[in-house]
């Protein structure tokens, strides 16, 4: 772990590719696999980012208004957002058996689906996302299950539906998870996969400032929460996917009727009254905020197997 603590630090300026393919390379040398190391990095993702990320953005000047993306107020805006748009499509979920894949810590979903009357099966791979969110749940009906998405240890079309919020690009090839969600998904039953768009806000500063601007804006970052840790990277293993091919994916999984369209939420780094109009404006002009939207949801039916 020293080793690793050791890389992350000389690589604090490196762009992203650099960045995964070092930590790549360093665990064959190691002598991991990459479904072992995939699985060590969702556990230090959890316990060394999401777990601690509350002390650090509390160091941030309040005149600054920051909650960075895990902020409970920033989680609820997605999950309003995320919730409208399935209740939308599918009416009342009473009595429908829901798997909430790669749930996290995100017991707010949770809740909002069983109000609903929907049965709700949590499915994550880190132990410790699963303990929070029972603690966090306060219901005798908590049902979790500690799981690869990749490898789920379910029935075929055990569920009426499945959602997975920013879960599928962490599997590589996304295939290996959208065929597993189309898999446990029961005929005529549609799942919904919420990612990030490739093409967000956020994304457009790294796509056309030089690279000596982009290191400076980490330094700044760096300052403000009093830490050199990369905030904004994931696992080496993990990949933002277009949205088109997230689209493409679902189809070769066997599902129909694929319906792609954004999921209007502000990105949670706001404060709240800027959030709060984002919401309102985006209603108003979608033909601007939908491509630089934070994420999209995207849902497919699965067909009766043809004779």
């Amino acid at each position: 772990m020293e080793v690793r603590r050791q890389l992350e630090a000389e690589l604090i300026d490196a762009d992203h590719p650099t960045y995964k393919e070092r930590f790549r390379e360093l665990a064959k040398k190691e002598g991991l696999d990459e479904a072992r190391d995939g699985y060590l990095w969702e556990v230090r993702l959890y316990e060394d980012t999401i777990a601690k990320w509350g002390q650090h953005w509390e160091d941030v000047p309040e005149a600054l208004g920051v909650k960075w993306a895990r902020d409970e107020v920033g989680e609820r805006f997605r999950n309003t957002a995320t919730w409208s748009y399935v209740r939308g499509v599918e009416g009342d979920l009473t009595g429908r058996k829901v798997l909430n894949l790669g749930s996290g810590g995100d017991v707010d979903i949770i809740q909002r689906m069983e109000r609903d009357g929907a049965m709700v099966v949590l499915s994550d791979i880190v132990p410790g996302a699963l303990k929070h969110l029972r603690r966090s749940h306060g219901g005798a009906s908590f049902q979790g299950v500690c799981a690869d998405l990749a490898r789920l240890p379910f029935r075929d079309g055990a569920f009426d539906h499945v959602l997975c919020v920013e879960v599928i690009h962490h599997v590589q090839p996304i295939d290996r998870g959208t065929t597993e969600v189309a898999r446990v998904t029961r005929v005529g039953g549609r799942a919904y996969l919420v990612e990030v768009n490739d093409k967000h806000l956020f994304t457009i500063p790294g796509r056309v400032l030089p690279k000596f601007i982009k290191r400076m804006v980490r330094g700044l970052i760096g300052l403000l929460f009093k830490t050199k840790a990369r905030y904004l990277e994931g696992s080496p293993y993990e990949k933002i996917t277009s949205i088109s091919e997230f689209a493409t994916s679902l189809e070769r999984s066997g599902l129909r009727q694929v319906t792609v369209d954004a999921v209007v939420h502000p990105p949670g780094v706001f404060p709240e009254r800027v959030m709060n109009a984002w919401q309102r404006l985006a209603k108003r002009m979608p033909w601007f905020f939908n491509p630089i939207g934070f994420e999209y949801v995207l849902f497919g039916t699965k067909p009766a197997p043809s004779n």
